[in-house]
């Protein structure tokens, strides 16, 4: 019993290393470039559009 405890808190273990590495690689600190994008995709048209 006691062996299956330490396995799987090794396992949980590698798991978290494992996201924080993850959160690391997809995100970095500031994006150059992309701040307004989102303000630029939900623009609806205006006048000219319909």
């Amino acid at each position: 019993m006691a062996t299956n405890m330490d396995l799987m808190k090794k396992i949980i273990e590698e798991k978290r290393q494992k996201t924080k590495q993850q959160d690391k690689l997809k995100r970095p600190d500031k994006q150059i470039g992309e701040a307004r994008k989102r303000i630029k995709q939900h623009k609806g048209g205006g006048l000219f559009d319909k």
